[in-house]
């Protein structure tokens, strides 16, 4: 059954056609004003960008209440865990400037944030996601390994200015990843993150001066990152989380997985996201919007991780397929890549399922299918691809991760 999908024009979005969330409203036959900035495509129930179904006589109806009529279609299991109610969002994000520095709360601590602070987290849900790279998609993801953090604390008189000489000299003694390292460091984050924003802006203008300073051909990656978010959020105090967040750079098809207490922000590029139903986001830099900065201080995990850690890896289903398995069960995300005129069955799952085309044309069961068209799959029914071009057809399937053999 075919479904419509859900547009968000944030700031932060790619412009017109560089966007890859517009490509695909255009592909799915709808026109874009090629000066405003398209930044995410989303299917799915949540109320702040709902998805249509679209039924045998044209007409549309809201999918909540479409499933709440059909309510088989979720799947036993996905009916008596998430009480009858579609517990996945599956989105496009098209990234052309730093989303904020952020984490999400996990279901006990967004349960007790909703309790006391409806008006800034408006539900009670947790929201663990999923990033697939569809294009090279860059991210700062978890805290770098703590002998990194020290050794650029330790080379930029700035960020000591920031901290103070009592926090620098307590880290730099710090020589195991242990839990007094981390609950020191914690104490760093917090100077660096509530310092006095004349002093932020100082130091901060002083790290830029430095690397301007520097030819091109010799700053580091830090170095460039740093500059790319300073010339979007001059003068925040998110700008210093580049040399103690891990830069993550996505190949087409690589995945990072964000789970409770994480801190992290997307820089660029093109991805898949899927996650639970929630809009739950604790912000602290790089962002207009409110900086809830006591409370992300307070729940972030404080791990030290290399980069590499940070890559989240599929399973191999088979040649056609690779299966996303988050350690949550309110999604997963598997990856279907038809070859040139040759067909796939897709097994079932014992949860509902949104398959969105990325690229490619055919018939999905009955129905055509082609780049933007997206579509609800009731739990149980195998899905029937006929990939009836000469290119790869592409498709992203949503699903809970239920009680699904992979």
């Amino acid at each position: 059954m075919e479904i419509n999908y859900s547009l968000q024009n944030y700031d932060w979005g790619k412009i017109g056609l560089d966007s890859k969330v517009a490509k695909l409203v255009v592909a799915s036959g709808e026109t874009v004003d090629e000066t405003k900035r398209y930044a995410e495509l989303w299917l799915g129930t949540h109320p702040s960008g709902p998805s249509y179904v679209v039924t045998e006589s044209s007409e549309v109806e809201n999918l909540e209440s479409w499933i709440q009529n059909n309510p088989g279609c979720l799947g036993e299991d996905v009916i008596s865990k998430f009480n009858g109610k579609l517990p996945f969002l599956l989105k496009v994000l098209s990234v052309d400037k730093a989303l904020s520095i952020q984490m999400h709360p996990s279901k006990e601590q967004a349960a007790k944030l909703h309790q006391e602070f409806p008006d800034i987290y408006k539900d009670e849900n947790h929201k663990p996601e999923l990033a697939i790279a569809l294009s090279k998609f860059e991210a700062l993801c978890g805290f770098k390994q703590l002998d990194r953090i020290k050794r650029n604390i330790a080379v930029r008189k700035e960020l000591q200015a920031v901290i103070g000489d009592s926090l620098v000299k307590e880290l730099s003694s710090c020589l195991e990843d242990d839990d007094h390292s981390r609950e020191v460091f914690k104490q760093v984050f917090h100077a660096i993150m509530t310092a006095p924003q004349p002093l932020v802006e100082e130091q901060l203008d002083l790290i830029n001066e430095r690397i301007n300073a520097i030819d091109k051909s010799c700053r580091t990656e830090e170095m460039r990152v740093f500059s790319e978010v300073f010339s979007q959020f001059p003068g925040d105090c998110g700008c210093f989380c580049v040399f103690l967040f891990n830069y993550v750079c996505l190949e087409e098809g690589q995945s990072v997985y964000i789970g409770a207490n994480e801190p992290h922000a997307y820089l660029k590029g093109d991805c898949i996201e899927c996650m639970a139903c929630s809009d739950n986001v604790v912000r602290a830099g790089l962002t207009p919007k409110f900086k809830d900065i006591p409370t992300l201080c307070s729940l972030l995990n404080y791990n030290f991780e290399p980069t590499q850690a940070k890559l989240f890896q599929p399973v191999v289903r088979d040649e056609n397929c690779q299966l996303y398995l988050p350690p949550v069960e309110d999604f997963a995300v598997a990856k279907v890549k038809v070859q040139p005129n040759s067909e796939y069955t897709l097994s079932s799952f014992k949860s509902v399922s949104i398959c969105l085309c990325i690229s490619g044309h055919g018939q999905l069961n009955s129905s055509p299918v082609s780049p933007g068209k997206a579509f609800l799959i009731p739990a149980l029914s195998p899905v029937r691809i006929a990939n009836q071009a000469e290119c790869s057809l592409e498709l992203f399937v949503a699903f809970a991760n239920v009680s699904n053999d992979s």
